[in-house]
Order: C-alpha cells, then structure tokens, then sequence
C-alpha cells in the first residue's frame, strides 16, 4: 500500500528537493492524490544537501516554482506495475514534445510530471501545481440551496484550454488520445507560485466565491493511464470487455458512439468527450439519453437563436440595444457560437470531430474570446 500518508516527507529524486504531504486531495479505484509542498531550506528535516538541491531547482526554473505540487499514488494492484510504468513514459513523452515548442510551462495543456519514485510497491508521481478536479469544483457550485452557474467566459475558458489540449495532443504529440476525458481528469490550478494565494483560490473555489478565468487558473488534463496512440486505436466491444474483466476504453457518460458500438475509433473519442464536459457544465444533466440528442438539441436551439439575432440587428440600434439582455439570457443568441460548437462536438459523424484544430477554427467565432478576464458574463443555459 506504500508508507506515504499526511504528514509523511518525501525527497524527489528528479530535483532532490524534499516535500512534506500537506492533505489528502481524493482517493480513487486505483490511486490516492495528496497535496504538497516543498520545505524550505534551512527548516527542521532539510539537510544541506536539500539546500543545495532547492537553490540549483530554482536557479534552472525548477519545480519551486510551482508549490503546492501534487503527489499522485498508484496503489499497488496484480499487472497494475506496467500501466504505472506506461503512464509514466507517456507523460515524460508529453514533457518532452511540449519543451520543443519552446512555450513556456505556464502554458502547458497537461500537469507536467516533476518526477516519480518507488515507495513500497507503490508508484508515486509528483506533478506541478496543486490545484483541484473540475469535478470538485462543478461539486462544489451545485451543492446548497442556491446554484451558482457557469459564465460564458468561464466555459469559453475550458473548452479552449481543453480543445487546445486535444490538438497538441494530435499534432504535437505523434496523434496520442487520451481516451478518459471527464471532469475527475482535468486539473484547474491556480497560475500563482504562492502556497498562500494558492490555498484562498482552492477556498474560493469550493465556497463557490471564485472564478475561473485565463489570467487566474489554468485547465489542464491529467491521468494518461489509458492513452493511446491513434495507431494503436483498436475497436472494442465495450459488452465483451466487461465480461472478460478487460477494461472498456473511457467512461460511460462520456463514451463516444463509436466506442459504444464497437467501430473505429481516434481523436474524434476525446472530442466527442469535451463536449460531454461542456454540455455538463451547461447542466445538461441528461448525458443518460440517446446521444444523438444531444446535438439534435444544441443544433436546434442554434436554429431558435439565430433568426433572433438577426431580426434585432436588422431593426436598428434601439431594437438592437432592447435585445441585448434576452440575448445574455438562457438560450439567448449570445450563446449561439457556443451550442454551435457543442452541435460538432457531440455529432454522431465522428468525421465532422476528428480533428482538433479543424474544430477549433471552424468555431473561432465562439473561442477567439478565450484570452479575456472572464470576470463577468451572462449564465450559461
């Protein structure tokens, strides 16, 4: 089970640098998740040579910049030892191809892997950041009396962060799919190397009092246990693979058509499962229902909206000017761009979402505001 647990120390062997395990972040079927940070040299437990290892870290850029990082242990499981190792390889991969784009870290669609080590059977990986699931966050914002809905900026936020991490994927990182794209899998952190300032944005968060915005936290993807590449992508019989005891390749709700009827498959899955993402944070509750109604009603509601739009601009600026407020209202035309995207998300034509980028510029009209503040704007529907 490994001896690491609150409290625990650890040095990272990539860095030397030595963390304490802060709390507990969430247990899942197949690892636990900690929050840490590193000890300052010169502090009780830091050797000289931990000094020295800190100083050389931060002098190269190194992982003291970011603090909190977050430890991920794989629990040790028969044969789960090579898909640790792989998981590993893909994310030293990943690293590895993003440092050639010459962007900087801040920028990366993914955690970015410090490190990994061996602790009693169990393999830890330490990433950069801390941060929180956007499944905790989504949690976090419809519990209580009183809902606090997703702006248009924020959701714009995400899918971009998110559609630029699939083209990466493709393009940059000879065609790899993630395979499990869903809210449990995508880290929002918080752009500040501040354990203090990152602590108040995860209280934020979850008191539903914050807002994710470009400047303020990044989105990024994590766990690539179940990446492939498109070369290796392989139709399987989601029935047959439950009944051997194989795992199924993604998560149900978030399972594309092709997956589910046993067909070829590629990036179109992990497209197919960013609007999955989108349509939930949208509260569209009913992912349950035939699939294809999803972007039978994206696309229909598109259709209700844009006659609309168009009769207020053909009418002048005061009809123009009334219209504005029942554009920024559920369903109004200033989601229009946006229930576009999720209609070619969520086709069941995997040809219309298998590619990334094509994606992304046939829906620039919606995702081209991605870079602003996103401190205000109406309720998503």
């Amino acid at each position: 089970m490994g001896s690491l647990h609150e409290g625990s120390e650890f040095v990272l062997p990539a860095s030397g640098v030595r963390y304490k395990i802060d709390s507990l972040l969430g247990t899942g079927a197949t690892s636990r998740v900690y929050s840490c940070t590193a000890i300052p040299a010169g502090a009780t437990g830091a050797s000289s040579d931990d000094a020295g290892a800190a100083a050389a870290a931060a002098a190269q850029g190194g992982c003291l910049r970011f603090a909190p990082i977050t430890l991920k242990v794989a629990l040790p499981q028969p044969g789960r030892t090579a898909g640790c190792a792989e998981e590993v390889e893909t994310l030293a991969y990943l690293k590895q191809k993003w440092r050639q784009t010459r962007r900087p870290p801040e920028a990366c669609p993914f955690a970015e892997l410090l490190g990994w080590f061996n602790d009693a059977g169990a393999v830890c990986m330490a990433f950069a950041g801390g941060g929180v699931s956007l499944a905790d966050v989504m949690a976090a914002r419809s519990a209580g009396p009183q809902l606090q809905a997703w702006t248009l900026p924020e959701v714009r936020h995400i899918a971009h962060s998110l559609l630029s991490a699939v083209a990466f994927l493709q393009h940059g990182s000879g065609g790899l799919i993630h395979t499990d794209i869903k809210p449990s899998n995508i880290i929002v952190q918080h752009l500040s190397a501040s354990p203090s300032q990152a602590a108040d944005a995860r209280s934020n968060w979850f008191s539903k009092a914050g807002t994710i915005t470009p400047a303020g936290q990044a989105v990024r993807l994590i766990d690539f246990g179940h990446a492939t590449f498109d070369g290796d992508a392989e139709p399987v019989d989601v029935f047959v693979a439950a009944e051997n005891g194989r795992g199924a390749v993604g998560t149900p709700q978030y399972r594309a058509p092709e997956l589910q009827q046993g067909l070829p498959w590629g990036h179109g899955v992990d497209l197919w499962a960013v609007g999955c993402v989108l349509l939930k944070l949208c509260g569209a509750e009913q992912l349950l229902l035939p699939r294809a109604s999803a972007a039978e009603t994206c696309h229909a509601r598109s259709e209700a909206c844009e006659p609309r739009a168009a009769a207020a601009a053909a009418a002048g600026p005061r009809a123009t000017a009334d219209a504005e407020a029942a554009a920024c209202a559920p369903g109004g035309s200033a989601h229009l761009p946006l229930l576009r995207l999720l209609g070619t998300l969520l086709s069941e034509d995997a040809s219309l979402r298998s590619d990334a980028n094509a994606v992304m510029t046939a829906h620039a009209d919606f995702l081209m505001g991605a870079g602003g503040d996103g401190s205000s704007g109406s309720a998503v529907p």
